[in-house]
């Protein structure tokens, strides 16, 4: 078996996957409006900085956000279930394809790196002022210690203890933090050279003397690759339906009550399922975080403008999120063989998506209905809500 061919197959096949869910997603007008979200929000970063001190210890914000995104990360292996019986077996061999999982993480985190750092880059200039670095400069150097970094989330792998690897991951970024602060402050000099050169050749020599001899775990491997899948079915989902989808089930016992305000009816057999499967299920999550997002920079965004843009950005990536609710019990037979009318489950997931947009929706208007200073601008966040209910309730078909 050539693993190197093995590799290039397991990547051009997750490549092509990729590529056809992302036609789709150009088809759904999501890329129209994410250029236009874009060019708003540079409009009103440029504003943003125009009020912000010269003086903001800019330094840190950045070298804690660096540090935080060089030590965290995964390596995409595309190990499948299989490869424990047949894979396995020619483990000393594997050496070449995991070199290639590796070199692979390290240019997707690498170029992720790039583009944040773009984001960020205005603020620092802005602060910095002549003292700013050469881009070129910072990014070369924030990818070399990407790269140490992924080396060394290969050899904690081989760690069978979780919160072994949190404490390896957290000793990393607390390393991290004050020299991305020197750097970004002073720039690279001989002692700080030293001092990475130094340390690197100390974790060289502590990972290969702890983790050097200790075999992969295989089964780690198998479930992280399989949390990757997830995550990535989890985004397509949210513009079309992906039967690869898996959901963790979360008890949330503080929210869950909620189900038992609906009658106890047979007309809410679905909207009870579908509910409290929302709940439990990670969208909740997400959609919590994402308003929680939205309200910060209704907040704290200048302008009517701004705040009527930004809320309509974000109740449109929550209604896309929402989405989602129709692949929930999709496929289960079992519940096709409710003495229930199927068309209650399409009612019942329409409904319960405009209950949550409509919880969003008001939360997100709270900022706007406080310090508008237009009258048009509470009418426009209620034509946007009602716009997006449209929206959800055209996209939730089967």
């Amino acid at each position: 078996m050539d693993v190197r061919i093995l590799w290039k197959r397991r990547l051009a096949s997750f490549a092509k996957e990729a590529a056809g869910y992302s036609r789709y997603i150009a088809n759904s007008g999501s890329i129209a409006f994410l250029i236009f979200a874009f060019i708003g929000g540079a409009i009103y970063y440029n504003q943003l900085l125009q009020s912000i001190p010269p003086d903001l210890p800019v330094e840190w914000g950045m070298a804690i956000l660096f540090a935080f995104l060089i030590a965290s990360g995964k390596i995409r292996t595309f190990i499948k279930e299989g490869d424990r019986v047949f894979v396995l077996p020619a483990e000393k061999d594997m050496g070449p394809y995991f070199k290639g999982a590796i070199g692979y993480s390290a240019i997707v985190q690498s170029i992720i790196l790039f583009l944040l750092l773009l984001l960020a880059w205005p603020l620092y200039r802005h602060c910095m002022g002549e003292d700013t670095l050469p881009f070129l400069q910072v990014i070369f150097t924030l990818i070399v210690l990407k790269v140490a970094n992924i080396l060394a989330v290969w050899q904690e792998l081989k760690i069978d203890h979780r919160g072994m690897k949190v404490f390896h991951k957290v000793i990393r970024m607390l390393v991290l933090v004050p020299i991305l602060y020197f750097y970004f402050s002073w720039g690279m000099n001989f002692v700080l050279a030293g001092a990475i050169v130094a340390l690197l050749f100390v974790s060289l020599g502590y990972y290969r003397s702890i983790f050097g001899k200790r075999l992969l775990r295989w089964d780690d491997l198998i479930q992280e690759e399989k949390k990757a899948m997830s995550r990535f079915y989890r985004f397509m989902n949210g513009f079309i339906d992906v039967p690869g989808v898996s959901v963790s089930v979360h008890r949330r016992s503080w929210l869950s009550g909620i189900t038992n305000r609906l009658s106890f009816s047979q007309e809410n057999t679905y909207t009870y399922l579908i509910l409290k499967s929302f709940i439990r299920s990670d969208l909740s999550g997400i959609i919590l975080r994402m308003a929680i997002l939205g309200l910060a920079v209704i907040i704290f965004i200048p302008g009517d403008l701004g705040k009527g843009t930004a809320y309509g950005i974000f109740l449109y990536l929550v209604g896309v999120q929402l989405i989602a609710l129709r692949q929930i019990h999709a496929h289960v037979f079992w519940f096709f063989l409710y003495p229930v009318d199927a068309r209650q489950r399409i009612e019942a997931i329409k409904r319960v998506n405009l209950w949550v947009l409509g919880v969003v929706s008001v939360l997100l208007a709270v900022p706007l209905f406080v310090t508008f200073q237009s009258v048009y601008l509470p009418v426009v966040a209620i034509l946007l809500a009602l716009i997006m209910v449209v929206y959800l309730r055209k996209r939730t078909t089967f």
